[in-house]
């Protein structure tokens, strides 16, 4: 048994001559991508959160953050004042170190004028001779 020539299903292409497979030529998976030309990144905006983190603290260590407040204004102040390229952001870094500082100062004179005077209460209290009470 024979078949007959196998036909175009389609017809007679009407741009005339042989009908081409558009896929000819192509990898089953395709081929590399195109990327395009390289773009530039976004510019990204800088982070305020160090200078205001400062400022906060540097503001609560007077009413009530006095461990910590002073320290954390200190040390934030210092890093966003050092990282920022921002006017604004090292004002507010700045202002944030300068009440950290003014703050820890305040409070180390604060302990000592305490411990000072704690002893030297304590050393007139307990100086004078035998301790005990001559009346006259």
């Amino acid at each position: 048994m024979t078949y007959p020539p196998a036909q175009d299903p389609y017809g007679q292409s009407p741009y005339g001559g042989q009908q081409q497979n558009p896929y000819a030529g192509q990898s089953p998976y395709g081929g590399p991508p195109s990327y395009g030309a390289p773009q530039a990144y976004p510019q990204q905006e800088e982070s305020k959160t160090l200078p205001i983190v400062a400022l906060v603290f540097g503001v609560l260590g007077f009413f009530g953050c006095v461990c910590v407040g002073p320290i954390v204004a200190a040390v934030c102040g210092w890093l966003g004042y050092s990282k920022s390229n921002v006017a604004n952001n090292k004002g507010l870094a700045l202002a944030g170190f300068i009440l950290g500082v003014v703050q820890l100062v305040y409070y180390l004179i604060y302990i000592l004028l305490y411990l000072v005077l704690g002893v030297a209460l304590f050393s007139a209290a307990h100086s004078g001779g035998s301790g005990s009470y001559s009346g006259s």
